[in-house]
């Protein structure tokens, strides 16, 4: 390769062995490895079939790998590069594709069933978003005093005998 450019241990990362050019480390995106770690990256690569790769390979992971803000940016850019129909005398900013891509997150999720949307949270997580009378709504009186125990209900109707709960006449 030009300016003494030789291929590293890593496939598409080469280095140089010129002096003027040795800190200069040279990614060639279409031929990196196609682990989940290079996908994000080999998105932007020049070559259509390494990116399908790479979209394929996030999808694959879930795109658990980045942010939802990147993800959102990499379903606008996969909308432009893969199924738009953008003019090429259109100007393209980061805003439109971003717009994209919070265009397909919205169909995405409303097109999702709720169980499956919900079941990517912890229990804790989705009842501290709830105040508690949204926790128990829907509950019958059985249900609601469910896990308690006997002293600490009778300890609880004592305490509403005596007008002792807050919010209670």
């Amino acid at each position: 390769m030009r300016f003494g450019f030789t291929l590293t241990q890593w496939p598409g990362v080469y280095q140089s062995h010129n002096p003027m050019l040795n800190r200069v480390t040279l990614i060639v995106l279409a031929e990196l490895s196609d682990e989940s770690h290079n996908a994000f990256v080999k998105c932007f690569a020049t070559q259509k079939k390494a990116k399908k790769q790479a979209f394929q390979t996030l999808t694959d992971v879930g795109f658990s790998l980045v942010e939802i803000t990147v993800v959102t940016y990499l379903l606008g850019l996969q909308q432009l590069w893969f199924k738009g129909e953008q003019p090429m005398n259109s100007e393209i900013t980061p805003e439109k594709v971003m717009g994209w891509g919070e265009q397909w997150l919205e169909l995405i999720l409303n097109n999702m069933p709720p169980e499956k949307i919900l079941a990517h949270y912890p229990p804790q997580q989705l009842l501290s978003k709830l105040k508690p009378e949204e926790r128990l709504m829907g509950l019958h009186p059985e249900e609601r005093l469910m896990g308690l125990r006997r002293e600490e209900i009778e300890a609880y109707l004592q305490k509403l005998n005596n007008g002792g709960v807050e919010g209670k006449n």
